[in-house]
């Protein structure tokens, strides 16, 4: 049986992948400090692995958002995003449990801070979807309405990631000053 998807959902998928993929790669490279800092407050790694895990998660994303472009890559780049999706949500997911909601997710792509919720770990529920969709072959060519309405699509989708993120990062300020 040879899974294949439409040329639109698999383009939006892989235009998604990479955009989220490279956004995050640019922002650990341009506050590489921070993100050290990050992956410190999780508490997770040995300190002096947090260094090489760094890189590792950067190179990781990197190979993520260009590799889907590439038939040969394709597949393993979606595997790699479905990984880091899964780690991302288990380092989320032990600290709550932890009780430690007050750390910075690390995951906004500007200066705000994101405390950890159960929200983070639906959204990366969600983002699973169109990473492992990522990995399939089109069922068709890709021509210039699939690429224009892909195009279209994911910079919906993409809108609608930023504002979910905002909306997340401000949640805890506008429960203050609604007095819960």
């Amino acid at each position: 049986m040879h899974l294949s998807i439409d040329p639109v959902i698999g383009s939006v998928c892989r235009l998604l992948l990479s955009l989220l993929f490279a956004a995050a790669a640019r922002h650990k490279l341009r506050a590489h400090r921070e993100f050290l800092a990050v992956l410190r407050e999780y508490q997770l790694l040995p300190a002096r692995s947090v260094a090489l895990a760094a890189i590792l998660v950067i190179g990781a994303e990197v190979f993520a958002a260009c590799g889907i472009w590439w038939t040969s890559l394709r597949v393993p780049a979606a595997a790699v995003a479905v990984v880091l999706l899964v780690a991302y949500g288990a380092a989320i997911g032990i600290n709550l449990w932890r009780g430690r909601r007050e750390i910075d997710c690390g995951c906004s792509f500007g200066p705000s801070q994101q405390p950890l919720s159960a929200a983070l770990l639906a959204r990366n529920a969600v983002l699973l979807l169109p990473c492992a969709a990522a990995g399939l072959p089109l069922s068709g060519p890709i021509n210039w309405v699939v690429c224009g309405t892909s195009l279209l699509a994911a910079c919906v989708f993409a809108l609608c990631y930023q504002v979910w993120g905002v909306l997340l990062a401000n949640r805890p300020r506008a429960l203050r000053l609604i007095g819960q």
